[in-house]
């Protein structure tokens, strides 16, 4: 499987200013799940720390939270964002080696990042690493596909190598209930969907954009200003100027260790 370790490097300040954060509900919901095990969390792929943060927030000053990210980049920011949250500690290793010992968490977390994983061998090293009775929880938020956000994202396509084009039809699709289900060592599964709405306009957009990894090539190619001129346009087109509302999905699907 492609290494994604680099993928985001040079952009980790931008996605921590642009990339939104997530619903507490949905973590508040994982902290039911595994109320009266081992207070300790990891969330994996932890990026800049949007996802770790509100983690942190939901489940409270005695859970010891790891947030592992391979990415020196995005650790670096990681590591300012939470030098004052003193549960949390940062830790510099893969979805794919958790460099955790067996049976020590009671909850692991991948927001987003999942889709860069090698699934199989997370997902033995998540059961490894878990508690029984411990859950594993996928959690990725989605833009409703508004005028403005399909028309940006039909552009991007449109102007996609082939082989760009072919690498993202190519990337694996979030795993269903019934997928988690049948995982060894996993005894059942579930999925929670939260819906939410935030507030922007079109520059915040267009930054929100320049922080996805698949949009670098094409920036590349276009250039820089060219593209920031054809995303104007589109927003001018559909919304005018002013602010304008993003309506969001937050998904976690979550498996329980057997």
């Amino acid at each position: 499987m492609k290494d994604n370790t680099h993928r985001f490097d040079g952009m980790a300040e931008a996605y921590d200013l642009y990339r939104p954060s997530y619903p507490v509900e949905a973590f508040r919901a994982l902290a039911g799940d595994v109320a009266g095990l081992a207070r300790c969390a990891l969330d994996v792929g932890a990026g800049t720390g949007l996802s770790t943060r509100v983690l942190a927030d939901a489940l409270g000053p005695d859970w010891s939270i790891i947030a592992i990210e391979p990415g020196e980049d995005m650790r670096r920011v990681l590591t300012r964002r939470l030098a004052r949250v003193p549960q949390v500690q940062v830790r510099a290793a893969s979805a794919e080696d958790l460099a955790s010992p067996d049976g020590s968490a009671s909850l692991v977390i991948a927001c987003t990042a999942f889709h860069w994983f090698d699934r199989d061998r997370f997902f033995h090293e998540a059961a490894r690493v878990l508690v029984p009775g411990g859950v594993m929880a996928l959690i990725r938020n989605r833009r409703r596909p508004t005028p403005v956000v399909r028309r940006f994202d039909e552009f991007i396509a449109g102007n996609m190598s082939g082989e760009e084009r072919r690498e993202r039809e190519q990337r694996p699709t979030d795993p269903t209930v019934d997928e988690l289900s049948a995982l060894a060592m996993f005894n059942a599964a579930g999925t929670r969907v939260a819906s939410w709405t935030s507030v922007t306009d079109g520059p915040g957009l267009i930054d929100l954009y320049l922080t996805r990894s698949t949009i670098k090539p094409v920036a590349q190619r276009l250039g820089l200003d060219a593209l920031k001129q054809a995303l104007v346009a589109i927003v001018a087109e559909e919304h005018g100027a002013g602010p304008f509302v993003l309506e969001w999905e937050t998904t976690t699907r979550w498996a329980k260790r057997g």
